[in-house]
């Protein structure tokens, strides 16, 4: 914390990065613990950014949580369709008639298999904003409402993974153990971690799995690093996740590698090897066999 202070201390002379600095300084010092030094900051944040919505939110749920009820609804403002379900989901912690956040979502076509994640991906990154606070109580508040509202979240292997952080968090470390065995068997189809948030969670996850039981949770650390252009770590990753049998991520794993091992290395021969491996692991899918 003291290394991002600095860090954040020194970034602040320059205007371009000021609010954002100014928002690192306060999730830091809200993390430690300080709410009335954290709300001074979020509420320096909220002048130079009045139409964000993160800003507003940051600022009532740091008000809320220092007892400040009044000053946080005022923060928060009667304005809420102005930033949607992220408002909702303040607006609930306050105890404030809070729509369902589903109404709220951006709309999408009713037949992509993808979209009850991408809703949930949704929902679960406004989550982040009370986590980088270090505001867990609220975390899990908010987890077992929107698991209501919206089902398919309690699915997703970051409702587990933010949960096992609350628990270890509360010192409860066998309920830490079990979320991070309930993340490891979450279905990983359109899961794309993106955020370096949810690498730290991984990764917390991992050290708590043997290496048998934590395949698909390897399978989502290696495709994180691939986003991050890690590209090295990535594939040795991927490599580990194929030969785990047990993983039901090792068709997602050898068919990364066979698109690495085509297109990087131009090797068609170990693409092949590969496919017919994702296939061993995922019989009868007519889009491996035609990529064979």
């Amino acid at each position: 914390r003291a290394a991002v202070w600095d860090h954040a201390l020194a970034a602040r002379r320059d205007p371009g990065r000021e609010a954002a600095m100014l928002r690192t300084l306060a999730d830091t010092i809200a993390a430690a613990g300080d709410l009335p030094r954290a709300t001074e900051l979020y509420e320096h944040l909220q002048i130079r950014q009045a139409d964000s919505p993160e800003a507003r939110i940051l600022l009532a749920a740091c008000r809320r949580r220092g007892g400040d009820a009044s000053g946080a609804a005022t923060a928060l403002g009667a304005d809420v369709d102005v930033f949607a379900y992220t408002a909702h989901m303040e607006r609930y912690l306050q105890g404030l008639p809070a729509d369902t956040v589903l109404s709220s979502l951006p709309a999408m076509p009713p037949d992509r298999p993808w979209g009850p994640i991408y809703r949930s991906e949704l929902l679960l990154e406004a989550v982040l904003l009370y986590w980088r606070m270090g505001f867990h109580d609220d975390v899990v508040r908010l987890l077992d409402w929107l698991t209501i509202c919206h089902p398919p979240l309690s699915q997703h292997p970051l409702n587990h993974l933010l949960r096992l952080d609350a628990a270890t968090f509360s010192g409860d470390e066998d309920r830490a153990k079990a979320e991070a065995h309930s993340a490891a068997g979450c279905t990983m189809e359109w899961v794309v971690p993106s955020r370096w948030e949810e690498g730290i969670l991984i990764d917390r996850a991992i050290a708590r799995l043997s290496p048998e039981n934590a395949g698909n949770l390897l399978y989502l650390q290696a495709i994180l690093k691939a986003e991050t252009q890690q590209t090295e770590e990535a594939v040795a990753i991927l490599q580990q996740v194929e030969a785990q049998t047990r993983s039901t991520c090792r068709g997602y794993a050898a068919t990364a590698l066979a698109d690495w091992a085509d297109r990087v290395k131009g090797d068609r021969h170990e693409a092949a090897q590969h496919l017919e491996t994702a296939l061993l692991a995922q019989p009868g899918d007519r889009r491996l066999v035609l990529h064979l």
